[in-house]
């Protein structure tokens, strides 16, 4: 198994994530904070604006807050994010990153996300995510953030060794520790993403604390150190970077041995440290160069060839290996020809033979560029460097063709080169004048030539160092002397050795004193470092307290005007049942049933007309009335509890009937009267029936109106009912035969005549 870059993922099964060996990183107590900048009704889009709060952007809403500018450090967090998720461990697929907010809030880290590189769209990103809880990918569903449950311990894997970085513990050197944890469990790392406070963030689950350097280090910092030297713990947990494989050299006797190829591969190079890279290669040297290794093939890329990070690595093998062995190694490198021999220069190589079953047919040869270079000693310690000059031939390769000689003392001071003047060449390129340049630099120095961006940069900043150390020192120096001065000075005026003696004794005393007093301000110190200790910790305990009670306080808020809704509610559908109610009993049916009105002088009763003035009314019609005005009598009899004396109404719609009992013979006989017309002039009998039931009819209204009089004085009835007549007008049927009008309209207005009392006796029947 390599850390060959692969598609990162989560570990989705519990199985996954127990067998998987990772490197599981939480940032813990992370600044990452909204802040409402303004309300919805001052945007665009009606939509509230929201902010990370950070200290550079925010300091009038930190100091409104009364908050202390260090609480808004999101900055952090982007610096570590990009440190580790730009790692070669992450992109091989061996790396988790949690982020555990200050709030409490717990964020998944997909290993595929691109976290942008300015802080500006971080914030962005990070605001949606603390709104939307999870951030998806665009034009597709992986999601690449989202907000988790706590706490830590449920998505970690339970064979998992988990440790804090801290200032506080015991400094131990990490690639020491790392290897004493198992080989079968993950290893999770609590790092403070925030700018000062207490390590105590992760006390109650960490196995173990551990300081990996005398300095403060940056959250970032400290990430690089936990990524580098788990993936180099990582690398010789599968056979040192796979650097060793066997493999029979074409042309080599059976009982010659095997071949080994050590390739320096860039993952190799970028994983691992100079120092650390040397003593993997020492370690290569120790198990696989005695014996059993016949030749000894360095694949050297042009990359880390011009980084100089390769020469440091072949430097320190060779110093391993005996003139014997060196006998045996073999170097590939890429590049141009002028490229390959200042590399093997800056080596400090010369030729020699190779064994004779591996030489050439022309002897010793460079073919480089294309096939070896096959070096043959280290001089490392020599003080002669022989760098041949190469030209090109015909077929591209490049072949010795003069030799100059370049002596480089072991004294640094008294260094020089000594060039032959036969040896330049007006016709030289510039890129050979400057590789041979490099050559000569790399002769002169420890560092090899040419230097990457990066390797300028860190040796720029180690001589910078170097030279501001010097100049304080020199300060220094000139203070001293100084005051060197000054004293012996002071001295040499002194006429008086007593009085010298007694200004001794009085600056030793001082001295003491001084002493005792740096002592106890010492100890001052610590017990204020102490007291602060403790104020921090009251300080987080009370502001837990407050979160408590605002938590209680707005969840009895949220419970009262859940409450307050509820009885607005319920009065609202209280109102609305008592006004549907006070319209139900404002509400007549009596006089909604029973609609008296008129229609072009005709009476009529629910919209049916009864009656007939030059109008062909028909007889269901008047029919169906007189079913209206026998309900009407019915209902208000029944309504009133009266009993009509010798006669029954029975309303059966149009076809209602009247019962008018006769006494014949002492006997009481009960007589059928139809209340309805058959539509027929024809039937003489049934038209008489329908005479005597009007008849009769308006005799009961007379009999009830009556009793009503006598119990009410104050009514006032329209008309006037005598036997057949109500008012002046007869009810009974006029002729059918006869062409008189008169006895139609006459019969027409004791109908709306009778229409008019009922009306009156439904108004006081429901006056009651």
């Amino acid at each position: 198994m390599d850390l060959d870059p692969q598609q990162p993922r989560i570990p989705k099964t519990k199985l996954e994530k127990e067998n998987t060996r990772r490197l599981i990183v939480v940032l813990e107590n992370a600044c990452l904070e909204t802040y409402k900048l303004s309300s919805g009704s001052s945007t665009r889009n009606g939509e509230a604006k929201y902010a990370l709060l950070n200290c550079d952007e925010h300091q009038g809403i930190l100091a409104k807050m009364k908050r202390d500018i260090s609480d808004a450090r999101p900055d952090i967090t982007h610096q570590c994010l990009l440190t580790l998720l730009d790692s070669p461990l992450n992109k091989a697929g061996l790396m988790q990153v949690f982020i555990h907010t200050s709030q409490g809030v717990l964020i998944e880290v997909n290993p595929q996300v691109r976290i942008p590189r300015t802080f500006k769209r971080f914030s962005g990103l990070m605001v949606q995510l603390l709104h939307k809880l999870k951030i998806i990918q665009m034009n597709g569903s992986e999601v690449l953030l989202k907000v988790i449950k706590n706490p830590i311990t449920d998505h970690l894997p339970i064979n998992c060794h988990k440790i804090t970085l801290s200032g506080d513990a015991p400094t131990t050197k990490i690639t020491d520790y790392l290897p004493t944890i198992p080989k079968d469990k993950s290893i999770c790392v609590f790092v403070g993403a925030m700018a000062h406070g207490q390590d105590n963030f992760a006390d109650a689950i960490v196995d173990e604390k551990v300081s990996i350097s005398n300095y403060s280090l940056s959250a970032s910092v400290a990430c690089v150190m936990s990524d580098i030297t788990y993936t180099h713990l990582k690398k010789e947990d599968i056979e040192a970077l796979q650097l060793l494989h066997k493999q029979t050299l074409t042309g080599v006797p059976p009982d010659s041995g095997f071949y080994l190829t050590m390739q320096l591969v860039s993952d190799c190079l970028c994983l691992v440290g100079k120092n650390d890279a040397g003593e993997i290669l020492s370690f290569i040297t120790g198990r696989c160069v005695e014996g059993i290794v016949h030749v000894l093939t360095l694949s050297v890329s042009e990359k880390y060839r011009r980084q100089g990070i390769a020469t440091t690595l072949i430097r320190k093998l060779l110093s391993e290996l005996s003139e014997d062995e060196i006998a045996r190694v073999e170097i590939h490198t890429g590049g141009s020809t002028d490229e390959a021999n200042v590399f093997c220069t800056s080596l400090g190589l010369e030729e020699r033979h190779l064994p004779d079953h591996l030489k050439a047919e022309n002897g010793t040869s460079y073919h480089v560029g294309s096939t070896s270079v096959n070096i043959l000693q280290s001089s490392l310690n020599s003080n002669r460097v022989n760098i041949p000059d190469i030209t090109q031939n015909n077929s591209g390769t490049g072949t010795p063709n003069s030799r100059r000689v370049i002596r480089k003392p072991t004294n640094l001071g008294d260094s020089y080169i000594d060039i032959k003047e036969d040896d330049m060449h007006e016709s030289e390129s510039p890129a050979v004048i400057r590789m041979k340049l490099f050559a000569i630099l790399t002769t002169k120095s420890d560092i090899s030539h040419p230097l990457c961006i990066d390797c300028a940069n860190t040796a720029l900043d180690l001589l910078t160092d170097e030279f501001d150390d010097l100049k304080r020192e020199r300060d220094a120096y000139i203070s001293f002397d100084s005051v060197a001065t000054s004293i012996k000075d002071q001295f040499e005026s002194q006429a008086d050795d007593d009085e010298t003696i007694r200004l001794i004794e009085r600056l030793e005393k001082e001295t003491t004193e001084k002493k005792s007093k740096l002592d106890e301000l010492e100890k001052e110190k610590l017990n204020l470092e102490r007291e602060m200790r403790e104020l921090d910790a009251e300080e987080e305990e009370l502001q837990g307290e407050e979160t408590a009670y605002l938590r209680q306080r707005s969840t009895r808020l949220l419970d009262d005007q859940e409450s307050i809704q509820d009885q607005i509610s319920e009065q609202h559908s209280l109102n609305e049942a008592q006004a549907e109610l006070a319209r139900l009993e404002r509400t007549n049916v009596w006089a909604d049933v029973f609609t008296i009105s008129s229609d072009s002088g005709i009476g009529t009763i629910a919209g049916l007309r009864l009656g007939r003035i030059n109008q062909n009314v028909e007889w269901s019609e008047i029919n169906a009335a007189w079913g209206h005005l026998a309900l009407l009598l019915y209902s208000v009899a029944n309504k009133l509890n009266f009993e009509f004396m010798n006669a029954r109404i029975i309303p059966l719609g149009s076809f209602s009937k009247i019962e008018k009992a006769t006494l014949t013979q002492n006997v009481l006989k009960w007589e059928t009267l139809e209340l309805y017309h058959p539509g027929s002039a024809l039937s003489m009998l049934h038209t008489r029936r329908f005479d005597q039931a009007m008849i009769t009819f308006l005799d009961m209204l007379r009999q009830l109106l009556d009793w009503i009089s006598a119990r009410d004085m104050t009514v006032k009835w329209p008309y006037k009912i005598t036997k057949e007549r109500i008012g002046d007008n007869s009810i009974r049927l006029p002729g059918q035969f006869t062409g008189d009008k008169t006895a139609d309209e006459e019969w027409t207005r004791a109908l709306r005549g009778l229409l008019g009392t009922s009306k009156v006796l439904v108004q006081w029947t429901t006056s009651e």
